[in-house]
This record gives C-alpha cells, structure tokens and sequence, in this order.
C-alpha cells in the first residue's frame, strides 16, 4: 500500500502541520514491509490533484490494478473531482464508511452505478467497520486519552513534541460535548471543518470560521421554552414571526450565549452564530461560509446535499441562492413563517445573480 501525503490540497491551502512534519508522521505510523510512504506530490509542487498523482503511479506500474481508498464523504463526490473521467479509467475506487450506519454503503454503491456508471469489480464499497473518532476531537485533545487511545503512540509523542495542532478551540469542543447530543456534537465539529475548508477556498478567515461552524449550533439541544426564557432574561426582543418559529431561537440564543457566557466579542463571529438559519440581506463573508457549511458538511445526508457541494466548490454565491431557495421551499411546504431576513437574502442573492449573467 501506498501512503502519500498531500502537497498542496486545492481545498486545504493552510495545513496546520508542515509538509515535513506531515511526511514524517505519516512515516512513523506506516511502516514497512506491508507500506510505503512517498513525497511525490511534495516533489512535484503546485496544486495536488489525484489525477496527477495516479498518471506518475501509471507510468511506474504499468500493467496493475491501482485502487484508490477514500472515506464515503470523498467517496460520494468522486464525480466532482478534477478530470474525475480521466481519474476513474485509472484507478478502482474503494469507498469506507466512516461511521457504522449501513444505509450509507447502499447509497454509495448506488452513486458508483448510477452516477459514475462503474460496472461490479469496478469500484468497491468496504464493509469494515469503522473506528469513529474525528481529527477534530483528536486535535481538542491531543495530550489527552483520545490520542492515546487512537494515534500511534510515536505518532502522538511527535505532534506534542513540535507543539502541532494546538487550536484555541479545545475548551469549546469539551463544552459542546457537554451540552449537544453525539449526533449534534459530530454535526458542529463537520460544520467547522466545512467552514475552514470554505474559508480557505474563498479568502476568509480560517480559524475563525472554523470556531463559528464549532459554535453555531451551542443552543441547538436546548429546551426552547428555556432558549426563550434566557434571550427574554437578557433583554432580547424577538417579533411575532421569531416567537412564532422556535426552530430559530438556537441561533439567536446561541449568539446571545457566546458573547454573554463565553466573553466572544468579535461581531463577524456573533453574526453568523445569529444568521447561520435565516441568512439575511447584504450578508459578510463569514456570514455566507457559516450559512453554506452548514448546508454540506460531510454528516449531511439529504436529498440533493451532493448537488449543493458541488455548487458550493465552484461559487458560493451561487449556493447561497441554492440553500435559500431549499429554505424557502421548506418551510413553504410546511406552511411556516418565514423570516423576514430570509425574504431579503433571498430576494438579494437572487438579484445579484441576475445582474452578473447580464453582465
């Protein structure tokens, strides 16, 4: 098996852990005889692509199958990848699930048939089961039980050793374990790492994206009589229309218990903690990243949700309107009031969109 780190990722243009710090790990946790570990994309430079990857390896092992392993998040957006057609005549994609739901595997052998149009023994979909533990919960607690308990114990001692992965953000992903259900907790910790991919790929702030996708959902679990009780207690106004649509107090609650519980102080964070469900007019940056990555973070499975990704890759005004659009429709069809704020974004994306296919 081949183990090769990533050079420079199009998506992730900020790498916590330098290329020799990444290739040095990797080397430590794969051994040989049964691996091998390679720094031909640090060697070649510039963006990594597969593609690119895969045509070297071709060129070395010319009359071998090459299997390309990916988790079912990657897995699921195969057709989306650069020259994914050139990719797949090239190698056999394994997909892994990284949770234990069983559904999952269905559907991805349902997008290797009908959306990569890959014959039995083209692709595979492994039915391992998984060992769940986010790099996220590892990076919250890289000195504790959790790295020792999931990382190659030379693996753990070299990260604390070079002082890697130190995110200001432990003591929040410990409180969110506190408070959110596993369900809600594994769903900020994916919002915050869509939000810092987002950020990267489109001139943001990283980090502080990455702490508001963590954040945006710290009220979600609880009670929204007692969500009510703390914004009214606070001196919170809400109109008619937020009292008459509980499913919006954790935004505006959450909002409210960052600045007053956890001291956060910076405006970009505090409003799109505040806008991640409605979206409204003449939204920020971080307002827009937060508003998407919520719409496609990898836990996300709705209809549709693959469509958005790819849309979110390539222009994420354009997957503003798309998530605002899925959430008008929503709450039409359900015959709920829908916010103000979210009339004006969507009348605004809209707009903006219009004026830039005419020009």
């Amino acid at each position: 098996m081949l183990i090769i780190p990533a050079g420079t990722s199009p998506f992730k243009d900020g790498a916590c852990a330098s290329a020799a710090d990444r290739l040095a790990m990797c080397r430590l946790a794969f051994p040989p005889p049964l691996f091998e570990v390679r720094d031909l994309e640090f060697a070649r430079g510039g963006k990594s692509y597969t593609v690119d990857t895969v045509r070297e390896l071709r060129a070395e092992f010319p009359g071998d199958d090459l299997y390309l392993f990916t988790g079912d998040d990657m897995f699921l957006t195969l057709a989306d990848w650069y020259e994914s057609a050139a990719l797949l005549q090239q190698v056999i994609p394994v997909g892994a699930c990284r949770t234990g739901d069983r559904a999952r595997l269905g559907e991805m052998r349902r997008y290797a048939r009908d959306v990569l149009h890959l014959d039995e023994g083209r692709y595979h979909v492994s039915e391992s089961e998984p060992l769940e533990i986010s790099s996220t919960e590892l990076r919250a607690a890289i000195d504790g039980d959790a790295a020792q308990n999931f990382l190659d114990p030379a693996v753990a001692s070299y990260i604390r050793e070079k002082g890697l992965y130190r995110y200001p953000n432990g003591e929040y992903v410990r409180l969110l374990k506190e408070r959110l259900s596993e369900r809600r907790f594994r769903h900020s910790l994916a919002v915050a790492d869509s939000a810092r991919q987002l950020a990267l790929h489109y001139g943001g702030d990283p980090e502080k994206a990455y702490t508001t996708g963590l954040l945006h959902d710290v009220c979600k679990d609880t009670p929204p009589g007692e969500q009510l009780q703390y914004m009214l207690g606070n001196g919170l106004s809400l109109t008619p229309v937020e009292l008459a649509a509980p499913k919006l107090y954790h935004a505006m609650c959450g909002a409210l218990y960052a600045e007053r519980e956890l001291q956060i102080t910076d405006p970009e964070i505090l409003n799109a903690i505040r806008y991640h469900t409605t979206g409204r007019a003449q939204m920020t940056l971080a307002e827009k990243i937060v508003f998407i990555a919520d719409f496609i973070s990898a836990d996300r499975d709705y209809p549709g949700v693959d469509h958005m990704r790819a849309t979110a890759a390539r222009s994420l005004e354009e997957a503003i309107v798309e998530g605002l659009a899925f959430t008008v429709k929503e709450l039409a069809d359900k015959a709920n009031p829908i916010h103000p704020d979210t009339i004006d974004a969507y009348n605004e994306a809209v707009m903006h969109t219009a004026r830039k296919e005419e020009n």
